[in-house]
Order: C-alpha cells, then structure tokens, then sequence
C-alpha cells in the first residue's frame, strides 16, 4: 500500500500554485534570457524536493503501476487525451515541461522566442495546470529528464550498445561501430538489401516513410529535425548512421528511464513507437524490457485506435475507476501478446478488436 499520498499531494500542490504564477506571467514573456529566470525558480524548486520525492516515487511505483507520458511535452486534455493516458495503469506520471524545456533554454542568448514556442510553453503550462486541479489523485508532475541528467553518459553508452544490436540484429550480422558499417555496407543500396524486410523499419519521419527510398526518407529527417543543424554528412552511410542513431538513442532513454524508476512507457508517436519495437524483437529475452515495451504498444493503439469519440461524455473519475478495478491493462495484455512472440507478428488489426471489445465490457453502465 502507497504509504506517502499526502506527501505527494502537498508537493503537487505547491508545483501547481507556482505553476498558476507562471502561467499568467509566460504571456508576456519572449525572449530566452527571461523565460529562463522562471526555469531557475522550478529547478530551484525539484532540486530541494529530491531526495524526499525520490523516496517517494520509489514507494509508490512498487505499490502501484505508473504509467509515463514518454516522448509528448504535455497530455492535451482539452482534445480529451487524458482519457488515453488514463486508461491503463493506477497512476499516469507527466514529466515536468518547464525542466523538459529546460535544455533548450542552456546556455541560450538574448533572443525572441517565436509565437510558436511562446505557445507551446503556454500550452504545456496550462494543461499540467488542469490536470493537476481537477484529477490530483490520477496525474503527477515528476521531473524525470531532469533527476536522471547526471546519468547522462549511462544513457548514452546504453543506448549506443542497443544501436549496434538492433542493427546487427536487421542485418544479420556483427556489426560494432560506424567504421564497421561502412566497411561491411559502404552504400545505402548494400545496406538495404542485407537488411531485407527489416529496411521498412528504419523510418524517420513517419510511417510513409516505407513507400519512398531510403536516400529520401534520410533526405527528409534532414531538413526536419533541429539536431541536425549544422550537420555535413560525409557519405549516405554517415546520413543514415546519423538519423538512425538518433531515434534509436531516443527510444533507449524512454526505457531507460522508465526502468530506472519503475515507470511503464505511454508512447503515442508512431516514430519513437516503431524503434521501441525493434528493441523487443533485438531482444526477446529480456522480459522487463519486452513489458515496458507491451505497455507502449497498448498506450499507442489506445491513443490511435481504440477510444474513440464521444469518451468525455463519462465523468473521468469513473471512467478511471472502472479501468483500474478490472486490471484492464492486464486484459489487454491477455488478449495481445503471446509469450516469446515477436512484436513485428502481432495483427494491429485484431488487437485493436480486442481491445475495443475489452473497452466496451469495462465502461458498460
């Protein structure tokens, strides 16, 4: 039994007043150099609540299942995304956006934030505010990216072992380092065709990606992501090292995380989805991984798939209630997955039927 309810709720509820203090200011906020000064207070903030709330989560993940909103800044509940997110698990754990921000806010010089960013950090805010209010006892506020920063070299050393296994796992061979891709596979053509049907996987963008060449689908990361600014790849192997390396490495730190907390993964970005299942099938023995990796595919197919329109018109607490008394994760994971069956064998199709059919039993009145 959570022995610490109070303790989180009095500190959730500190966090929200700050929030609702930040929340009127941020619309007259446009530069990085000011909005950093309200990123100082929360550190502040996190940082003198540590190591009680880390005992705290701690006791709470071994009593509960918490599910974590990985890879999105903030729920949505005005498009009723909550109701996704709530479906599953006793508690649904959001990182903190402001200290998710907080990156990209390092180090940065006087200048204007766009209308977009001033609206995504005004969006993230307000949401967080709302489920905070209304839903105390099913949303925590938890700054996951930001407790595991110092072990930022683990995640990436990890994450770099799980990229060399999922692609030697694709290409059916050994392969440890850039060096050795290029020595094995020294075009894209070379490196696809050894891939076989394990080529479709590697996508970049979106799903779409399948229907066009493998040049293209790198050509297209490259000029969305951000990280890339900058960037001269020397050969399309580089390209492709470089893209790939990337979303494998983001993936390899939802897992990370959630298993250095005792978190299960809500993912609802089919990219970030997509290489989280080539992790499974890399490693099929791994039974705590493969777990936290059913728990992404369930968030997904709820998200995508199977609530469907018109779920708000039940009260959300009720709505709660009935999925955490019938273990409706358990079921769906019944229903779904089969032990030692490979992630990339599982019929969307069917599973999704199976948990609208599951979904309609739990809600009926």
């Amino acid at each position: 039994m959570f022995k610490y309810n109070k303790e989180l709720l009095d500190i959730q509820q500190e966090y929200l007043e700050m929030l609702y203090d930040l929340d009127s200011q941020t619309l007259h906020v446009d530069s990085f150099v000011e909005y950093s000064s309200f990123v100082d207070r929360f550190e502040a903030f996190w940082l003198s609540k540590r190591l009680e709330l880390l005992h705290i989560i701690s006791d709470l993940t071994t009593n509960e299942k918490c599910v974590f909103l990985a890879g999105s800044l903030y729920v949505n509940a005005e498009e009723n995304w909550h109701y996704d997110l709530g479906a599953i698990g006793e508690r649904s754990i959001i990182d903190d956006p402001i200290m998710k921000m907080r990156p990209a806010l390092v180090g940065a010089k006087d200048c204007k934030l766009t209308v977009d960013m001033q609206q995504l950090f005004s969006d993230a805010i307000h949401d967080t505010s709302i489920l905070l209010k209304k839903y105390p006892n099913s949303f925590v506020v938890f700054p996951v990216a930001y407790y595991l920063t110092n072990e930022g070299d683990s995640r990436m050393r990890i994450g770099e072992q799980l990229y060399w296994a999922v692609l030697s796992y694709a290409v059916g061979h050994s392969v440890n380092s850039l060096k050795d891709l290029k020595g094995r596979y020294y075009t894209l053509d070379k490196l696809e065709k050894a891939m076989g049907d394990f080529s479709s996987k590697y996508v970049f963008t979106s799903l779409e990606d399948i229907q066009i060449p493998m040049e293209d689908r790198i050509h297209n990361w490259l000029e969305y992501s951000n990280k890339m600014v900058g960037f001269s790849p020397k050969d399309d192997i580089d390209a492709f090292f470089c893209a790939s390396m990337s979303l494998v490495q983001t993936a390899s730190n939802i897992l990370y995380d959630c298993l250095s907390l005792g978190l299960f993964p809500f993912v609802r970005n089919e990219v970030y989805l997509n290489y989280l299942l080539l992790i499974a099938d890399a490693f099929k023995e791994d039974k705590e991984m493969r777990c936290c990796i059913e728990y992404s595919l369930m968030g997904f197919l709820l998200h995508n798939y199977v609530i469907q329109d018109g779920v708000e018109t039940i009260d959300f607490n009720e709505y709660r209630d009935k999925c955490r008394a019938s273990n409706i994760a358990d079921l769906f994971r019944e229903a779904i997955f089969k032990e030692g069956q490979a992630f990339s064998s599982i019929n969307i199709d069917i599973a999704v039927e199976e948990m609208k059919k599951i979904m309609g039993i739990v809600l009926e009145p």
